[in-house]
């Protein structure tokens, strides 16, 4: 009789394990979907998990009832049982008696882990929406029944916190840990590697400034009021824009902003005035932090904004396009147009005007890029690395790069040529 009611005990802990990994492994749009088509089962199993602290303490008292009661019926009259049986066996029967006991408790927890445990477990996790929808309605009642357990263990739980004068504290995931999280996926198979590109980026902007990634004012198209229709016509053609800023004498004088379509509408007129199709421009501050900036994005006409420094004059304009560019451009080595090529030797010749988030991604820095939020390109960067500006040929060693310079002008570094020294790694340069 004790060895029946042992295996229902065992087969009852699986079940609770069953029950608890597969409503905590279900795929929700799954059951919602099925929920809305009628399946009172689904819809008890999404209630359940989306709601899981008063059944997973039910599933908790289950599971540790269970366990005391398998002790209870094992330890002592079973234990004694096979003790008695093993006494009988001749000249051998007095030494084996003692052992009785604790081959029971061997065999029980060697069932319990197996059945009790280990298969249920897995067949919640790999049959979870199946296994959620059987278990759901029975343990939604016997939740439903044990609330008042559930009850007075919460309370009980909250007040010898108190007297230990321990409070709650609600963990908080940090950045560093989603990030190793995601790269366990990558691993796994479970997360590309272009969308944990994405998702480090989005955290590297988060600390950047719309200085950070603004087209500077040199490398931007405008139409100046005395232009003609022909100027005007001239430029759209060689430099299609949805938006162009409008200037007076010359890119501090801001007069407003105009939209290809209209442009396009009223060029052909006799009357065309190019005052009367401009908006109101929007400024913004270098520090503006670039999340912050698309937060105002949504309170202008258009999806640009001049950025002007501390004392007032214009450094360039930033758009919405220049957010999601620096969220998922990924730089390349082969293109010849672009500011970073791969060389014959192995080497990597760049633009000093190449922007330094994406030099950072290129040569798998992005760790470092927190440091360097305070310049905006390569240039910027090897200057106040170098502490003056650098001759043609003078070399430092950053990080895991050799820095070479390679072409100079009076003020700037136009080029460098970088190499990766593979017996550094950038944790042991940080």
């Amino acid at each position: 009789m004790e060895l029946v009611i042992i295996l229902v005990l065992i087969v009852l802990n699986g079940i609770f394990s069953m029950s608890e990994i597969s409503l905590i492994s279900i795929r929700k749009h799954k059951l919602e979907r099925e929920a809305k088509q009628g399946n009172k089962s689904a819809k008890a199993a999404l209630e359940l998990a989306e709601n899981p602290n008063n059944f997973l303490s039910t599933v908790q008292i289950g599971i540790t009832l269970i366990g005391i009661l398998t002790g209870v019926f094992s330890g002592a009259s079973m234990g004694d049982e096979l003790g008695k049986l093993l006494a009988t066996i001749p000249m051998v029967g007095s030494y084996l008696a003692p052992l009785g006991p604790v081959i029971v408790i061997l065999l029980v927890t060697y069932l319990t882990i197996v059945i009790g445990e280990l298969v249920p477990k897995r067949l919640g996790l790999y049959a979870s929406d199946r296994v959620a929808k059987l278990v759901a309605i029975p343990m939604k009642i016997l939740s439903m029944l044990m609330k008042p357990f559930v009850w007075l263990l919460s309370i009980s739980t909250q007040f010898l916190l108190w007297l230990m004068r321990i409070k709650d504290n609600d963990e908080i995931v940090s950045e560093e840990e989603i990030k190793a999280m995601i790269e366990e996926s990558v691993e796994d198979g479970e997360i590309q590697d272009v969308e944990q590109h994405i998702v480090n980026r989005v955290f590297y902007l988060g600390d950047l400034t719309v200085r950070s990634i603004l087209t500077s004012r040199k490398d931007v198209q405008v139409i100046r009021l005395e232009d003609t229709k022909r100027d005007i016509k001239k430029l759209i053609r060689e430099y299609t824009h949805n938006v162009y800023p409008v200037v007076g004498e010359d890119f501090d004088d801001i007069k407003g902003v105009v939209d290809l379509p209209s442009i396009l509408r009223n060029i052909d007129k006799k009357d065309f005035d190019i005052n009367s199709l401009l908006v109101e421009p929007t400024f913004v501050r270098e520090d503006t932090k670039v999340y912050d900036f698309l937060a105002q994005l949504k309170d202008t006409p258009h999806e640009f904004a001049f950025v002007f420094d501390a004392y007032g004059g214009v450094d360039g304009i930033v758009t919405g396009q220049s957010v999601l560019d620096e969220l998922v451009y990924a730089p390349s080595f082969d293109n010849e147009t672009t500011l970073i090529v791969e060389q014959e030797d192995g080497s990597f010749l760049v633009d000093g005007q190449c922007p330094i988030m994406d030099f950072l991604f290129c040569f798998d820095l992005d760790l470092l890029a927190r440091e360097y939020t305070n310049v905006t390109t390569v240039n910027g960067l090897f200057i106040n690395e170098f502490e003056h500006i650098p001759a043609a040929g003078e070399m430092l060693v950053w990080h895991n790069l050799r820095v070479t310079v390679k072409n100079v002008s009076e003020t700037t570094i136009e080029q460098l040529v970088v190499e990766q020294l593979e017996s550094i790694s950038v944790e042991e340069s940080l």
